[in-house]
């Protein structure tokens, strides 16, 4: 039987305890598949120099900028976000679905996230229903981290 939904209504992602074992992977990831297109053929820069100028893989930059420590990057936070909206409506959000977020402030090694999604508005639509959603991460001590919007239509 398909979830009747009203506004109001929750999506919530489990807490998700950030360590820097993360951010490595993410970092090693990211310029793997992401390196080839932020850079022109032969430009690559090595890694090390790479890293250097980034407050996601060096905490002495980070510290300069004012930050704590090394932060997390974006792609973390829309990941946790798709996995919650994907684990709730399935591959039909991946097809149909829209996100969209502004990173509002940074999280690190040690904070604990938590995501969730509330209903905004439900509306009519030649597959059954839209709803929108407000988006949220906010870290251990309530401080927003991520906001924005998402879309999802059920039947």
């Amino acid at each position: 039987m398909a979830r009747t939904w009203a506004i109001g209504d929750r999506i919530e992602y489990h807490n998700v305890i950030l360590s820097q074992k993360d951010f490595d992977q993410e970092v090693l990831f990211s310029w793997e598949f992401f390196g080839p297109v932020l850079f022109e053929p032969g430009a690559r820069p090595s890694f090390d120099d790479f890293a250097s100028t980034t407050v996601h893989t060096n905490p002495d930059l980070a510290r300069r900028q004012g930050l704590r420590g090394t932060i997390a990057p974006g792609t973390m936070f829309v990941a946790y976000i798709t996995d919650m909206l994907l684990g709730e409506f399935g591959p039909s959000w991946a097809e149909k679905g829209r996100l969209s977020v502004k990173f509002v402030g940074p999280a690190g090694s040690g904070d604990t996230l938590h995501t969730s999604a509330t209903v905004r508005e439900i509306v009519p639509c030649a597959d059954g229903k839209q709803l929108m959603f407000d988006v949220s991460i906010v870290d251990q001590r309530g401080t927003q981290i991520v906001k924005g919007e998402a879309r999802a239509t059920v039947p």
